[in-house]
């Protein structure tokens, strides 16, 4: 069981990884480019300064990456293991589905 377990936890582990680096990417391109242009265009705020504000403004985009990178890595793996028929071998060995979401 140990085997299956480091397997699906790698497994979610790098997808969500993958995936809050693609929504933290989406949520500051789509928000925070806008603000850090205005800062160093209109208000003459030099660049190093206007990139550590938007650096201390990431825990908070955190907030909504974490989430949904937690909903993509599962729909990621269970999708793959699905679709390569690893869910079928897991339940043939006798494990039962509870404990594959465990």
């Amino acid at each position: 069981m140990k085997i299956l377990d480091r397997y699906i936890t790698i497994s979610v582990l790098s997808a969500f990884l993958f995936g809050n680096a693609i929504f933290l990417g989406l949520i500051l391109t789509m928000d925070q480019m806008r603000k850090l242009v205005e800062m160093i265009a209109e208000q003459g705020v030099p660049v190093l300064i206007a990139l550590q504000i938007i650096g201390y403004r990431i825990p908070s985009m955190l907030t909504y990456a974490f989430p949904m990178s937690v909903l993509l890595s599962i729909l990621l793996t269970f999708n793959r293991m699905s679709s390569e028929s690893e869910m079928v071998a897991a339940r043939a060995a006798g494990i039962s589905f509870t404990r594959i979401v465990m």
